[in-house]
This record gives C-alpha cells, sequence and structure tokens, in this order.
C-alpha cells in the first residue's frame, strides 16, 4: 500500500477547503488525490431558475444516489486509498459507509464544516446545512472530526468511534498577506469591512454598524451575494453592500485595505470559530469577532484580535480602534494575528490527521 494514495471526498464545484488540504497533504510529503462524491448532481435551478428549483434538486438527487454511491466504489477500487477522508459528504447512507471500509487499506475519517445536528426535521422547516444521515456519517467512520469542543462532546454521546476536535485552518496561498501600495486599493478601501452571505443575524449587527458608520463618518464596505440587496431592509445596509462577493486573493486585498474586519458567527459557531477566524489573520488584517472562547484561545483579543458580545460593546470598540492615535497599535495586532496563523495552516492541520492515522498502523 505504500504507493497508495491519500484520499479526500468532497463534493464537486466546491473550490476551497478540500483543495486546501490537498495541498496540505502534499506539503506533507505523501501522495494525495480528490475524489468527488456525488458526480450525478443536478442542478435544477441552474437551468429552471424559479421557485422550488433548489427542492427539485434535492429530490432528483436522491433518486440518484444509488448511482452516486456506486459510481465512488468503483473510483475508490481503481485508487486503492491508504486512507481516506470526506469532507462533508453526509448524504452517504450506513451501508455505504461499510461498503468503503472494505475498499480502503487504512482508516477512514469524516471532517464536517457545519453543524451536524443542524438538518431539516418536522420541527426545523427551514433550509438546514447538515444532511439527517450525518448522524449516520457520525456513527460509521473510524475518526470523526468537528471543529467545536461542544460538538465533540455531542457526537460521542451520538456515537461516534472516535471523536477528534479539529478547528478549520487557513491556506497562506488562498489568501496570501498583501503588502500596503503592492495593488490599487481604491476599490476594497474601507474604515469597516464584512464579507460573507446575508442571513438575519448578520443582518442586525450590520444595521447597527451601519447605522453607527453614518453617524460617525465611517466607511463600511459589505461583500457578499446579492441577498444583501434582495434581502436587507435596512438602507444603510443595503448602501453599504459593494456589489459581489470576494474570494481568494481579492478577499485578502479587501482585508488589508480595510482597518477593520468584522466577523459574525453563525449560530451554529457561536463559542467555536469558522473559516473566517483563520482567513483573516492569514490575510494580515485586523480581525474584530464575536466573542467566542474557542478562538480566543487561538488569537487572544487585545493581542492578535478584539472582540465583542454586544451591540454596545462592537460600537465602542470600532471608536476605540478607528480613533487615529490607535493606528500603530491596530498594526502591531495585524502582525501578531498573522504571526499566530502560521500555526494553523492546513500542512499543520493535515500533518495532525497523519499523525493520528500513522498512529494506528
Amino acid at each position: 500500500m505504500s504507493d497508495s494514495p491519500y484520499v479526500v471526498v468532497c463534493p464537486p464545484g466546491v473550490v476551497g477547503m478540500a483543495d486546501s488540504v490537498l495541498d496540505g497533504l502534499l506539503q506533507n510529503g505523501v501522495n494525495a488525490r480528490i475524489i468527488h462524491f456525488p458526480k450525478l448532481q443536478p442542478r435544477v435551478e441552474k437551468v429552471l431558475p424559479v421557485r422550488g428549483a433548489p427542492t427539485l434538486s434535492r429530490l432528483a438527487g436522491s433518486m440518484l444516489l444509488p448511482g452516486s454511491v456506486a459510481l465512488l466504489l468503483a473510483d475508490l477500487v481503481r485508487a486503492r486509498p491508504r486512507a481516506l477522508l470526506f469532507i462533508k459528504c453526509d448524504t452517504l447512507p450506513a451501508l455505504a459507509y461499510r461498503a468503503v471500509k472494505r475498499i480502503v487499506g487504512g482508516p477512514v475519517a469524516a471532517f464536517h464544516p457545519d453543524d451536524p445536528f443542524n438538518f431539516r426535521t418536522l420541527a426545523n422547516r427551514h433550509r438546514a446545512p447538515a444532511h439527517r444521515r450525518a448522524l449516520d456519517q457520525i456513527r460509521e467512520v473510524d475518526d470523526y472530526m468537528i471543529w467545536s469542543h461542544a460538538l465533540v462532546e455531542r457526537c460521542r454521546a451520538e456515537g461516534a468511534k472516535q471523536v477528534h476536535y479539529f478547528p478549520f485552518a487557513c491556506d497562506a496561498n488562498l489568501h496570501a498577506r498583501q503588502v500596503p501600495g503592492s495593488f490599487d486599493d481604491a476599490e476594497f478601501k474601507a474604515d469597516i469591512m464584512f464579507v460573507g452571505a446575508w442571513d438575519e443575524t448578520r443582518e442586525r449587527w450590520l444595521a447597527k454598524v451601519a447605522d453607527a458608520a453614518a453617524a460617525r463618518g465611517y466607511d463600511l464596505a459589505i461583500w457578499g451575494p446579492s441577498a444583501w440587496k434582495t434581502h436587507t431592509s435596512n438602507a444603510a445596509v443595503k448602501a453599504a453592500w459593494r456589489g459581489r462577493g470576494l474570494y481568494g486573493d481579492e478577499l485578502a486585498k479587501a482585508v488589508c485595505a480595510s482597518k477593520i474586519s468584522l466577523n459574525f458567527l453563525r449560530a451554529q459557531n457561536v463559542g467555536a470559530c469558522n473559516m473566517r477566524t483563520f482567513e483573516i489573520p492569514c490575510a494580515g488584517g485586523f480581525m474584530l469577532h464575536e466573542r467566542a472562547a474557542d478562538a480566543a484561545r487561538m488569537f487572544p483579543p487585545g493581542e492578535a484580535c478584539d472582540d465583542f458580545a454586544d451591540a454596545t460593546e462592537l460600537l465602542a470598540k470600532l471608536d476605540h480602534w478607528l480613533a487615529p492615535e490607535r493606528d500603530a497599535e491596530r498594526q502591531q495586532v495585524r502582525d501578531r494575528a498573522h504571526e499566530l496563523s502560521a500555526n494553523f495552516s492546513y500542512r499543520a492541520w493535515t500533518r495532525q490527521l497523519l499523525d493520528l492515522w500513522e498512529g494506528r498502523a
């Protein structure tokens, strides 16, 4: 099995974490590759952009699931993996994991980037990030990896064989620190910046920020998909939207060109961290983070970021850090955050995973 690859199985069309994990494995000197699942994934909304099209996509995907599982197993037979990591892929049924484990020569692990317990039920009919078969994944894989200490305990209670705390990480190739003056920052420059998709909680936070920014003369930039225009009821928030989302190099430029980068946590991430917890320091930004114990352990407030618990504290911190006499201190925090982000690279993340696997060899 020495020439067999480590395999990362992830959904198709997702540029981000899986590619960074693959790069981390390759940087650690091992043979690795990506296999996509599911391959049979109709996107009705792309050809029929009407209300209900995403639901039709999910129904069609469910009907095609057995074929997608068969294609995955065939790919694995050809690859002969020495170990395997699922990133999400939480629609697989329990029997599929058992078939995968008969093919793979070593351990099978899974990392879920969302809350695996947040799926649609009769009581919770809203769109949710996880599939109910995520519980099968928790129980069936050899190593289950999750980014929250609280979720570690919940997964253990759910019957995980081995569950491990694995926070997110950062990719310095994807979000390289920009040098001020090395690019035209006119497009990205702002006093306060937020990057992310719209949701009601984020709009409530940003409504407070936008009103204060208008009163104090701060420049607020909101980057994200068009829901910031179509779903936002607050006029000041809508006016701050810059018309599109940012990814990779452009996200890093906005972080560099902005004095403060905001990070709000979704309900599932409260107390923990999210990808932006690591991306902003990696890109050399000053991060103002919703208070979370896990994030504070990695990037200490006052040293490598600052944090807030409510809107009153958030606005006070904005006034504090945007004062002209704080420029040098703010730069020191940026530098320390970037320095600490090196401890949370995907090379280190995958080295921890390899040590876990190789400890069983």
